[in-house]
């Protein structure tokens, strides 16, 4: 959370990152944009070692290509 990445700096993020120790995805919502255009709502949940639970309300946004779906825009709100 707190900034605007691209697919090479999301990357080094996560792998950077401590690995989730559990995670759970409340409430998903599914809204179709289009023929080949999909959106998933949902509240997040997840602990990592030594950390608090971070929740957060994520929407990722999903293209089918050749027949596969792709991720081409993920966000994230925390909520305290």
């Amino acid at each position: 959370p707190g900034g605007i990445l691209d697919k090479h700096e999301m990357l080094e993020a996560v792998a950077r990152s401590s690995p989730w120790k559990g995670f759970e995805l409340l409430d998903p919502r599914f809204l179709r944009l289009g023929p080949n255009c999909q959106a998933v709502i949902y509240v997040a949940m997840g602990t990592r070692e030594g950390a608090p639970t971070y929740r957060a309300e994520v929407s990722s946004t999903y293209v089918k290509q050749d027949g596969t779906w792709r991720l081409v825009l993920h966000q994230q709100t925390p909520v305290e």
